[in-house]
């Protein structure tokens, strides 16, 4: 696909590093008058000239702003015989990549004026990839753009924080990540890609720095006394019986106090531990995530809700099941963990209840078992 050389370089820079991505002249062919650019002759692995091979020139700190996963977009082309020339480039440090059958190449090289660089015979080979993760200290998910620079390719993270860019060209590169506005440089750094081989980027970010409380870790029995273990009219509670206090025990994995609690119930039906958040309705807008550890059996479910034992107009936030198991397991909830009222009628939606909510929970259900610990809000505080 051919487009304007002049147009991609200076529009798709236009956002980040716009003065310092200025693009190159190019004039016509041989005849020029101008004397500096660009030759060489590209082969194929197989020895075989490279005809038509897609090429790509870009200032060395070009950033991509192409957000549809789109790979390298040629400018112009080798000739039959596997040729490229440019003429009249204004002086600058540039990236020239080729692509041609599957194969690639890449080089960072300085342009000055009055000079001819003659590449001589480039030898296409085949490309490596990168793969990795961004996260937060907190070992949250963070959504970020990666990409490489003078390469028109970038890629965001899915929610998992992960990234991966195929059809990379062997060599240094460095790589950039940027925020999710894309406005911010969160990291950048020089990575060696190998031929049909994968390298690895996982990156470390701070975490928001936003308001965070500790909302339980169940060592101080005497702030329990607003929270309860309650169940449903079927479900038949073993463990405790009474008071939550008395469900707290030391568990040597995390080494600190945990609630532990155990039931029995039958199809859709449940137990929840959980306690009145304050009399009256406090505004979580704001709220980042909130985490948590859980092991035991079944499912379990985070709820906010706003609660009154006289209203008929209650509102509650879950999410989605989350299974547990007999091995302990950190979970973070964000708003839009919790289910739509269109995919749960159980639920009126994070945005019916975020302003007025006055009741957490966590259902278990499923199981037999339901531990929690080190409750963590983050965004808000209360």
């Amino acid at each position: 696909m051919k487009k304007d050389f002049l147009l991609n370089l200076t529009s798709a820079a236009l956002i980040l590093f716009a003065s310092s991505c200025d693009n190159p002249k190019t004039a016509g062919g041989p005849g020029s008058e101008t004397t500096n650019g660009i030759t060489a002759t590209v082969f194929l692995a197989d020895g075989s000239p490279a005809v038509h091979a897609g090429i790509m020139l870009r200032k060395s700190n070009f950033i991509s702003q192409d957000t549809t996963g789109a790979a390298l977009a040629p400018d112009f082309y080798t000739d039959s015989l596997g040729k490229l020339q440019f003429n009249g480039i204004d002086s600058g440090t540039y990236r020239i990549t080729i692509i041609g059958d599957s194969e690639i190449f890449s080089q960072e090289l300085e342009i000055e004026d009055s000079e001819r660089v003659d590449l001589g015979k480039i030898n296409l080979s085949m490309p490596g990839s990168i793969s990795g993760t961004v996260m937060d200290t907190r070992g949250k998910a963070k959504l970020a753009w990666i990409g490489a620079y003078g390469l028109d390719i970038l890629a965001k993270t899915d929610s998992n924080g992960n990234y991966s860019l195929n059809a990379m060209p062997p060599g240094i590169l460095k790589f950039f990540a940027l925020s999710s506005m894309r406005d911010t440089l969160i990291a950048d750094t020089g990575i060696t890609i190998i031929s049909k081989q994968q390298t690895s980027w996982t990156l470390t970010t701070e975490a928001p720095t936003k308001p965070s409380m500790k909302f339980q870790d169940f060592e101080d029995t005497t702030t329990l006394r607003d929270w309860y273990f309650s169940k449903d009219t079927v479900t038949i509670i073993y463990s405790p019986t009474d008071y939550v206090r008395n469900g707290i025990i030391y568990d040597s994995t995390l080494q600190s106090h945990v609630f532990d609690g155990f039931y029995y119930s039958v199809v859709e039906s449940w137990v929840l531990i959980g306690r009145s958040i304050s009399d009256s309705n406090i505004d979580l807008s704001d709220l980042d995530s909130i985490t948590f550890d859980a092991r035991g059996s079944g499912n379990i479910r985070v709820a906010l809700e706003r609660w009154d034992a006289n209203s008929t107009n209650n509102l509650k936030a879950w999410t989605g099941n989350l299974s547990i198991s007999n091995s302990w397991k950190h979970f973070s909830v964000s708003p839009s963990s919790f289910l739509l009222p269109a995919n749960d009628t159980l639920s009126t939606g994070w945005e019916s209840v975020k302003g007025t909510v006055n009741r957490f929970h966590i259902f278990a259900f499923g199981g037999t078992e339901i531990a929690i610990d080190n409750i963590w809000f983050y965004g808000v505080e209360f």
